[in-house]
C-alpha cells in the first residue's frame, strides 16, 4: 500500500510538472518531441550504417562505390547532430523562460501566503526547497550528487532520457535474434546487477541531502555574513571576522563530515558497476568473435551487433538510473506543489466591499495565541476604536502591542473572538477593501532598493501632489529637495556607490511618508519615533497632529510624549488592556501607566540636571 501510495505520488509531480510547462510554453513540448525523435535516428543511424560498409567492403565493393553511402551517412549523420544542437539551444531557452515565469509565480504565492505562516522557519526552507527545485543551485548540486543540470532543467532532462531511451530499446530489440538465449540473458543480469548498484548509489546520495539540510542553513547564513553590507558596521567595531569565518568554516566541516559518511557505499557501488560492465562487454566481445571465426556473422554483423548491444547495455541502465532520478526529483518538486497549493492569506471569500470611511472598529472578546505555543499573546480584548480617534497604546515589551496590530490588519487571524467593522465580521468584507482604508509604519519597516518616490507611493502611477504631501508631513522634504534627483534617486547603495544613504531616522520618515500617500482613514504608528531626535520627534508629532481630525491614529511607542495629543491612551501587560483613560486620568490611578511616566520623567529630569 506505502510503495502504491508513493508511485501515485511520482506519478502525479510529473503530472503537475508537465502541466505547468504546458501551461507556460506550449512550443516546449513541440521541441521536446523532436529531440527524442532526432535523437533516436541518429543513434539508430550510428547503430546500423556501419555494418553495410563493413560488408561491403568484406565482400569486395570498390571503394568508389561504396565512397556515396560513406559521403551520405557522414552527412546525414553531421545534418542530425546539428538539428540536436538547434533543438538543445532552443530547449535551454525555453527552459530558462519557463523557470523565470515559475520563480515569480512562486514569489507571488510567498507575497500572499498568511503571514504568520511564513513566521515558521519550516515554512520558509519548503519555500527555499521549492525554489531549488525550479533553478537547481551548487548546494543542490553537492548534496545530490546527480550528474547533469539540477532543477527544472534537471527533471525535464531525466524525463527526455525516460522517453528516448525507451523508444531506443525498442528499436535495438531486434539485435538478440542474432545471439543464443543465454547472451540475452548475461546482458541483461549485468544490467539488473548494475541498477541494484545504481540503487545503493542513489540512496546514499539522497541521504545526505536529507542530513545535510541544516548544515546548509548554517552554512549560507554565515556566507550572507561574510558578503551582506548591512552588517559591515559589526564586523569592524567588534572585530568578529575570525570568529565569523571559524562558524562558517564549523559548518563546511560538519556538512563535509555527512558527505564524506556516504562515500564508502557510494564508491563501492561504482567499482561494482564498472566491473560488472565491463565484465558483460569483454563476454559479448568473446562470443562475437568466436561468432565471426565460425563465419556465422560478417564484420558488418559484428559491428552492428555490438555497438547494439552496448547501446541496449547503457541505453537500459541509463534508463534505470532516469526513473530513479526522477522519483528523486518528482520529491523536489513536491515542495513546490505544496507551496503553490497554500491558501492565500488575507483574501475573505466575500465580496462585500467596505464603503468609504468613517468607521467604527470593535474587538469583541479577541484571544490569541501563536503557533506551538501555550501562552497567550493576547486575552480577552475587548476594545472600541471611533472614527477620528487619536490613541496611543503603551506597554511593557512582550504585552501584546504589535500582535493587536498585526490582528487589526488581517495578518493574523483570532484564535477566539472576533473583530468587527461597524458591527459586521471583518471576514465579512472583502480584504483588499479593509486594506485600502488602513495603512500602518511597522517598527520593523523595510526600505527596499528603489527610488524615493517608488519607496512611498509603491505602485505605478504615482500621484505627485500626494507623493510630496505625504514628504512634507513627514517632515523629510529639505532632505529630498535638496539631492540632484530629488523624488528620482535611489536609496540604498545597492546597485550604484550614487545611490542615496539614508540615516536610521531619515528611513523612519521615508515609512510614515508611505503610510500617509496612502490617504487612509486608520493609520497604525509603531514605534514611529524610535530613530528621531528629540526635535525631529516634536515636529513629527506636529504633522500628525495637523491631520488628526481627518483619520484615526494608533501610536505604538515606549516614548510616552506621544500621549500628550492622544484622546484616549490603552495600557496593554501579559496580553490585557489592564488600564484605558486619558492621560491625566491615568497620572491619577497611579497604575502601570504612572509608573512608566515617572520613571521616564525622572531619566529626562535627571539628564538635565547633569547637563546644567
Amino acid at each position: 500500500m506505502q510503495m502504491k501510495s508513493k508511485i501515485w505520488k511520482v506519478i502525479n509531480n510529473n503530472i503537475y510538472m508537465l502541466g505547468l510547462a504546458w501551461k507556460q510554453k506550449k512550443a516546449y513540448f513541440c521541441v521536446f518531441v523532436l529531440i527524442i525523435l532526432t535523437s533516436n535516428i541518429k543513434d539508430i543511424v550510428l547503430v546500423v550504417a556501419p555494418k553495410y560498409i563493413f560488408d561491403s567492403l568484406q565482400y569486395g565493393e570498390s571503394f568508389r562505390a561504396i565512397l556515396l553511402p560513406v559521403l551520405i551517412y557522414v552527412a546525414l549523420y553531421f545534418l542530425l547532430h546539428v538539428i540536436l544542437h538547434v533543438l538543445s539551444y532552443m530547449k535551454t531557452v525555453f527552459e530558462t523562460k519557463l523557470k523565470m515565469d515559475l520563480n515569480v509565480s512562486l514569489g507571488e504565492k510567498f507575497m500572499k501566503v498568511d503571514y504568520c505562516f511564513l513566521e515558521n522557519n519550516s515554512s520558509i526552507d519548503m519555500f527555499n526547497r521549492a525554489k531549488i527545485a525550479i533553478s537547481g543551485g551548487l548546494s543542490d548540486i553537492q548534496t545530490l550528487g546527480l550528474g547533469g543540470e539540477q532543477g527544472l532543467t534537471g527533471y525535464f532532462d531525466q524525463l527526455l532520457n525516460v522517453l528516448k531511451d525507451i523508444m531506443l530499446l525498442c528499436s535495438v530489440l531486434y539485435i538478440f535474434s542474432y545471439m543464443e538465449v543465454f547472451m540475452f540473458f548475461v546482458v541483461v543480469g549485468c544490467i539488473i546487477l548494475n541498477f541494484v548498484f545504481s540503487i545503493i548509489q542513489m540512496k546514499a546520495t539522497v541521504k545526505v541531502r536529507e542530513n545535510a539540510g541544516p548544515y546548509l542553513t548554517k552554512s549560507r547564513y554565515c556566507n550572507k555574513l561574510l558578503r551582506t553590507f548591512e552588517y559591515g558596521k559589526e564586523f569592524r567595531v567588534f572585530g568578529m571576522t575570525d570568529f565569523v569565518v571559524s562558524k562558517f568554516h564549523g559548518c563546511t566541516e560538519e556538512y563535509v563530515n555527512v558527505r564524506n559518511a556516504s562515500k564508502t557505499p557510494s564508491c563501492l557501488s561504482s567499482v561494482m558497476f564498472n566491473a560488472v560492465n565491463n565484465i558483460m562487454r569483454l563476454t559479448v566481445l568473446v562470443y562475437l568473435i568466436f561468432k565471426l571465426g565460425d563465419g556465422v556473422i560478417s564484420v558488418g554483423d559484428f559491428s552492428m551487433i555490438f555497438s547494439a548491444i552496448l547501446t541496449f547495455s547503457d541505453t537500459a541502465i541509463d534508463l534505470l538510473n532516469a526513473f530513479l532520478s526522477l522519483n528523486v526529483f518528482s520529491s523536489f518538486m513536491m515542495d513546490y506543489q505544496k507551496c503553490m497549493g497554500l491558501k492565500e492569506g488575507n483574501n475573505n471569500d466575500s465580496d462585500t466591499e467596505l464603503s468609504a470611511g468613517p468607521h467604527v472598529i470593535e474587538f469583541r472578546n479577541v484571544w490569541y495565541k501563536y503557533d506551538n505555543t501555550t501562552e497567550y499573546a493576547l486575552k480577552d480584548i475587548n476594545v472600541v476604536l471611533n472614527p477620528y480617534e487619536n490613541i496611543s497604546i503603551v506597554g511593557f515589551n512582550g504585552a501584546g502591542k504589535t500582535t493587536f496590530i498585526k490582528l487589526l490588519f488581517g495578518l493574523y487571524n483570532t484564535t477566539q473572538g472576533e473583530i468587527l467593522i461597524d458591527g459586521k465580521n471583518i471576514k465579512e468584507y472583502k480584504t483588499q477593501s479593509i486594506l485600502r482604508y488602513m495603512s500602518a509604519v511597522f517598527q520593523d519597516f523595510k526600505i527596499f532598493a528603489m527610488s524615493v518616490e517608488d519607496n512611498i507611493a509603491l505602485e505605478r502611477d504615482i500621484d505627485q501632489n500626494a507623493l510630496w504631501e505625504s514628504i512634507k508631513r513627514a517632515e523629510i522634504d529639505e532632505k529630498i529637495e535638496s539631492l540632484d534627483k530629488k523624488e528620482k534617486a535611489v536609496i540604498g547603495g545597492f546597485f550604484d556607490k550614487g545611490d542615496l544613504l539614508l540615516s536610521g531616522g531619515e528611513s523612519q520618515k521615508i515609512a510614515m511618508s508611505r503610510s500617509f500617500y496612502r490617504k487612509t482613514d486608520l493609520i497604525a504608528l509603531d514605534e514611529p519615533t524610535s530613530a528621531l531626535d528629540v526635535i525631529s520627534e516634536d515636529k513629527m508629532y506636529n504633522g500628525v497632529a495637523k491631520y488628526s481630525e481627518k483619520e484615526m491614529l494608533l501610536f505604538i511607542s515606549h516614548r510616552l510624549a506621544s500621549n500628550r495629543f492622544c484622546d484616549r491612551i490603552l495600557v496593554f501587560d501579559s496580553g490585557s488592556i489592564v488600564e484605558e483613560g486619558t492621560h491625566s486620568e491615568l497620572l491619577e490611578n497611579k497604575g502601570i501607566y504612572y509608573s512608566m511616566w515617572i520613571v521616564q520623567a525622572e531619566k529626562f529630569n535627571g539628564r538635565n540636571d547633569n547637563e546644567r
